[in-house]
């Protein structure tokens, strides 16, 4: 397997800026990345597509229960030993801090000759003149398989007032089919089509509010993004 492909390669870079790429097959990347320019090329670009992310999901007081959950875990593990409490206390606090980048995507990589079954769509302006600025990217992740998509849509892509944002999966040599709409700064769960569809892209369309009144895009199309089912 040849690990420098770029679509490999680009799969990779994006596992490992998320944080998703773990363990030995992490550290056998950072070692083929320190070798060879184009993979961390490819790091960097991914570094560079994902920076404005941070700002787009508002910030959120963590709920009390979470703090009494917290408060309660505190006094059960008082006599579990030093090291079990560090690794105990390092997962959640690092999903927590990773959450919104784990939203985006999931990537299996037990080992960098693993199978990826998820895919990550970062749809981009088709007019970049027509989007409001900061212009910053619509994210679909596509996970385990199709069975589960989640939309993220940038809390800087707001659409004007009466107006919404649609999803739409462009099958080969077929009409748009629509996922629904998807709001602005923040995740929305989004069911796939069959998986039979082979699908072409994605587009995101600006509707009425509540959707097209026609089941096809009645406005302009402003995201894009080429797409390949697996």
């Amino acid at each position: 397997m040849n690990i420098l492909h770029p679509e490999r390669a680009e799969a990779l870079a994006a596992a490992y800026v998320l944080g998703t790429l773990r363990g030995p097959a992490r550290r056998r990347f950072e070692t083929l990345m320190a070798a060879h320019p184009s993979l961390r090329q490819h790091v960097q670009a991914w570094e560079a597509r994902l920076a404005p992310l941070q700002a787009v999901v508002p910030e959120e007081p963590v709920p009390t229960r979470v703090w009494k959950r917290i408060a309660a875990r505190t006094i059960e593990q008082r006599h579990t030993p030093a090291a079990r409490r560090w690794l105990d206390w390092l997962w959640p606090a690092w999903a927590l801090a990773s959450s919104v980048a784990a939203a985006l995507l999931w990537l299996r990589h037990d080992a960098l000759d693993a199978v990826s079954t998820e895919q990550l769509a970062v749809l981009t302006p088709v007019d970049a003149n027509a989007v409001p600025a900061p212009e910053q990217p619509i994210v679909v992740a596509i996970i385990d398989g199709g069975r589960r998509w989640r939309v993220l849509v940038s809390a800087a892509q707001r659409p004007s007032a009466q107006k919404d944002w649609e999803l739409w999966a462009i099958p080969r040599g077929g009409a748009p089919i629509s996922l629904g709409t998807v709001a602005a700064g923040r995740l929305n769960d989004v069911a796939p089509p069959p998986p039979q569809i082979a699908l072409e892209a994605l587009a995101v369309s600006l509707e009425p509010r509540g959707g097209s009144p026609t089941g096809q895009p009645t406005g302009p199309v402003r995201f894009v993004h080429p797409l390949q089912r697996s």
